[in-house]
């Protein structure tokens, strides 16, 4: 009976609930955002970007739900939650999406916000500037333009005399002369349908003359001599890489570079962390130059990371603020720390602070002037992002190292392909 009794105790009477909800008075509701964000391969920068928005719902009696999502899943979820109208808040996105989404009229202006933030931390490269204006507007916030530096084996070069690349000349005449397979290859450059592949193919083919679309992004023009004459010195990146190049994915060249099997790889700074925390020796063996040139110059992709906030949000003031916030001197400096500082700020004043004279900080930051948005050097387009997104310069160049055309024709197949994606735009 003692038993019963307490549980019926602890179940208050609907009049007791009515009575203490009375004397409590109306419940007041908390406001709510969503944020999604990148779950990246440094954890103390997703860490600080969680703190960060944490301490602003505590600030503010707030209720922010924090989702992060690994890069390559995020596209993904993002286009489903614009399709069932269930997108967040406020989303992290990348390379050309401000455009993209900003045309379909899915984005909140947040041009008061943008020059805020250049009020605070100086002009923003003009590669960050383009991706986040459209019309005029600004429809995002950028936050970091990564780029893609060369990782050497200092102490393999050493052992030839020979000097750490300038050019991209250089990176194949050391390429050969320290190739010594199985043991050792010489550029991981991945040729297979991701990311990385795109990035990277593309930053050797501008350094060779390689021209997607015309400066006003309507024309095509990727049909020129420097296009061949790229896609021929990548054949012969391919006969000193390692075996299976075409099949990779985004981490192919990190594992290469980490297992010791290949004298150079291109990276955003990844495997130089990678290094420093787990094989601190290999650390101290490596060096990290800015992208090698071509006769054409030095160009390289500068892949960005903005915060936008969706138009259909049920509280874009308070996004605005939440996203003033992120963006406040201290917290921006705090979640680019996390990375290392293999993510460049995207901005002129902040590149000036003392944390960035690092020498292998320095690296990133000026390789991230030479960075140019996809579709070089026409705009961030519709048409440009639809044609990264499906691997079409990764393609030309399967089409000659696996398919075995030549240089020329898979030039000319591309720029038929390209012009027919431009003319719907």
């Amino acid at each position: 009976m003692k038993k019963r009794f307490r549980a019926m105790m602890m179940v208050p009477s609907v009049v007791t609930v009515l009575a203490l909800a009375f004397l409590a008075g109306p419940a007041v509701s908390k406001e709510k955002l969503s944020v999604w964000t990148e779950k990246s391969f440094a954890p103390q920068a997703d860490k600080s970007f969680v703190d960060t928005v944490n301490r602003y719902a505590r600030e503010n009696d707030m209720e922010i739900e924090v989702v992060a999502i690994s890069w390559n899943e995020f596209v993904r979820k993002l286009v489903a939650g614009i399709e069932a109208k269930a997108t967040p808040d406020i989303s992290m996105i990348d390379n050309g999406a401000t455009m993209q989404y900003a045309t379909s009229d899915l984005l909140a202006d947040v041009s008061d916000i943008y020059h805020q933030v250049v009020g605070q931390e100086g002009e923003p490269l003009p590669v960050a500037s383009m991706d986040a204006t459209y019309k005029g507007k600004q429809y995002s916030i950028p936050q970091s333009v990564m780029t893609h530096a060369l990782n050497c084996r200092k102490d393999l070069l050493d052992s030839k005399s020979l000097p750490i690349p300038k050019a991209w000349n250089d990176v194949l005449a050391a390429s050969k002369a320290l190739f010594s397979p199985p043991k050792l290859y010489g550029y991981a450059l991945p040729m297979g349908k991701c990311k990385d592949a795109e990035h990277f193919l593309t930053q050797v083919l501008w350094g060779y003359g390689m021209k997607t679309a015309s400066e006003d992004g309507k024309t095509v023009t990727i049909d020129s001599p420097g296009t061949v004459a790229g896609l021929k010195m990548i054949a012969e990146f391919y006969k000193v890489a390692p075996p299976g190049v075409t099949g990779w994915d985004d981490s192919g060249d990190n594992r290469a570079f980490q297992a010791e099997q290949v004298v150079f790889a291109t990276n955003s700074g990844t495997v130089y962390m990678w290094a420093q925390a787990n094989k601190p020796d290999l650390a101290k063996r490596m060096a990290i130059a800015l992208t090698p040139e071509g006769p054409a110059g030095r160009h390289n992709i500068a892949s960005m990371r903005s915060l936008t906030i969706f138009k259909n949000s049920a509280n874009v003031p308070a996004a605005k603020k939440l996203l003033a916030y992120l963006t406040k001197p201290d917290n921006y400096q705090k979640w680019l720390e996390g990375y290392g500082g293999y993510y460049a700020p995207a901005y002129s004043g902040t590149m000036k602070q003392p944390y960035w004279q690092d020498p292998i900080r320095k690296v990133f930051m000026e390789n991230a002037k030479y960075g140019h948005g996809i579709g070089w050097p026409g705009p961030l387009t519709v048409a440009a992002r639809e044609a990264y997104a499906n691997f079409f310069v990764t393609e030309m160049v399967q089409m000659v190292v696996v398919q075995g055309k030549t240089a020329e024709a898979a030039v000319k197949e591309t720029a038929q392909r390209l012009k027919e994606i431009y003319s719907r735009y």
